[in-house]
């Protein structure tokens, strides 16, 4: 019984033995570079992401102050947590959307958001009043795009 255990332990999950007609038919070469590329540019891609949040969560305390002296920290937690509330949002919305239509479509509209978002963060600062709630606007778009 233990060996009948090991025997089915060991055989693989997706077809044979690598190099045999179902293995290759499973991923060719070109499909394995593919993948790896794909998850190469997707680390790339979360790395870059992380950087520039953490950079933007340093200075979020910083810039409110600047542009609306009136902002105190409890705005600043409703500010920081503008972005993921968006996100949680967003996400499903988009994902659902990419199962049913090109998926062009949403990463170009999530684009469009996410750069019109940092456009509005940019400029916070000229408006003459109400700048901290463009700056929770601002958070909550990028969080959505």
């Amino acid at each position: 019984m233990a060996g009948l255990r090991n025997e089915s332990e060991q055989e693989p999950l997706l077809g044979d033995t690598p190099g045999s007609r179902e293995w290759d038919i499973l991923e060719t070469e070109e499909h394995y570079k593919s993948r790896w590329r794909s998850i190469r540019i997707l680390y790339l891609t979360m790395f870059l992401s992380s950087v520039g949040f953490s950079v933007v969560m340093m200075s979020i305390w910083p810039y409110l102050q600047k542009i609306d002296p009136t902002a105190d920290t409890s705005f600043l937690g409703w500010v920081i947590a503008s972005y993921s509330l968006g996100q949680m949002v967003a996400s499903p919305i988009f994902g659902l959307w990419s199962n049913y239509r090109p998926r062009k479509e949403p990463l170009i509209v999530s684009i469009l958001i996410s750069v019109a978002a940092n456009c509005l963060y940019a400029y916070l600062h000229i408006p003459a009043s109400h700048n901290k709630y463009y700056m929770l606007v601002a958070r909550g778009l990028l969080g959505i795009g």
